[in-house]
């Protein structure tokens, strides 16, 4: 019989998936091109999807400076839409629950 802790540690690790793979995953489940998602583009049909994206990838760990590059901007962009999205999800639950369908979409 396996102590609580050790039973912890038998649990199945899910692959972290990349970045590039992330926002190609992202693409399919929000219906927008990659390359648009990467765009300078400030409409809401684009900047929510990047946004849900960087959400996910900021839960699983990968740095600002990373997730900037893959989609061409500054890592303080990336902190903004992190704080958006926080306040965003403060007063909107059908936000949270996109992005929890986001994430389990991803880890499919």
């Amino acid at each position: 019989m396996l102590c609580e802790k050790c039973a912890c540690e038998l649990q199945p690790v899910l692959p972290i998936k990349t970045i590039k793979e992330v926002i190609t995953i992202g693409s399919k489940f929000f219906n927008v091109n990659e390359d648009i998602l990467k765009s300078p583009c400030r409409e809401q049909w684009i900047y929510m999807p990047r946004y849900y994206i960087i959400m996910y990838l900021l839960s699983v760990n990968y740095s600002l400076k990373k997730i900037g590059n893959e989609f061409n901007r500054d890592h303080s962009t990336i902190l903004y839409s992190r704080k958006k999205m926080y306040s965003l999800m403060s007063y909107d639950a059908e936000i949270v629950k996109t992005l929890e369908n986001f994430k389990f979409f991803v880890n499919q």
